[in-house]
């Protein structure tokens, strides 16, 4: 789809998305990302309801409400870079699908991997009564290759969460695993922060080099709380998933036998 012509030259890398679920009052999502060759995996988003009756759905209209949401047969990844993601009016839109970042095979279009996983959904509160939920990103599980080297230490997680509006994407964020080495802010102060793309001879923060924001923890990727969801109020949440090829810590063949699991729970109670 994009000519990588900025990436470091090595050997491609590929990387599963399996099983992925949200829910809501404690149950939990599960995105493994792994080394698994073609290995064809799921997305699947998931609501259970309790003193608040929040909905999910893939369209900011709702005709089709729903407590799942699942994608079937995701194909293997291909290593990847955050200046070759779209721009946010393309990645955070309902209208755009989660395979717009999929390689085709040209004669057939079969769709035989991607560079980046994005997909949007909307969640609704249906119910009577005021809501709040706290959304957790978690590291549920994570496999080393054999030679101790972790997916954790390349992948970028990035997050939209915001208002239905669709000229809204104000809200976002992406995550790291904290730096392996010091790195600056624009000010000139270090911090373990990781950038979102290393770039060559470049270890300071400017507008085109940013930095991420690090995983809150070995286990969590980052929560927050979203209070107050009234009855009919609507958000729209985008995550995109990468293998940052400019990562420092992406160097040589890849960490065979590695694999990383994601989790994102949702608890939701009367507000």
């Amino acid at each position: 789809m994009y000519e990588l012509d900025y990436v470091k030259k090595r050997k491609r890398k590929r990387v599963v998305a399996i099983g992925t679920s949200i829910g809501a009052m404690g149950v939990s999502v599960f995105a493994i990302v792994a080394f698994l060759g073609r290995f064809v995996g799921t997305f699947t988003v998931t609501v259970n309801n309790g003193d608040v009756n929040l909905a999910l759905c893939e369209s900011s209209t709702f005709d089709n409400p729903q407590s799942l949401l699942r994608l079937e047969s995701l194909p293997a990844y291909e290593e990847w870079t955050y200046g070759r993601l779209p721009d946010a009016t393309i990645l955070d839109n309902e209208d755009t699908p989660y395979t717009y970042g999929a390689n085709r095979n040209p004669t057939t279009n079969e769709v035989t991997s991607f560079n980046y996983f994005k997909y949007t959904f909307f969640v609704k509160n249906v119910g009577t009564n005021i809501a709040q939920y706290k959304i957790s990103y978690n590291i549920v599980e994570n496999k080393p290759a054999s030679d101790g080297r972790s997916l954790e230490d390349t992948i970028r997680v990035m997050i939209y969460d915001n208002k239905s509006d669709p000229d809204d994407h104000s809200n976002v964020s992406v995550f790291a695993k904290e730096a392996a080495e010091v790195n600056y802010k624009a000010d000139g102060t270090p911090t373990m922060q990781e950038f979102v793309a290393e770039y060559p001879f470049n270890d300071t923060e400017d507008e085109d080099h940013p930095l991420s924001e690090k995983f809150k923890s070995s286990e969590v990727v980052t929560d927050y709380i979203v209070p107050m969801f009234a009855p009919n109020d609507v958000r729209r949440v985008t995550v995109v998933m990468w293998l940052e090829g400019y990562d420092p810590q992406s160097v040589g063949d890849p960490p065979k036998g590695a694999s990383l699991k994601l989790g994102v729970n949702i608890n939701a109670y009367e507000n």
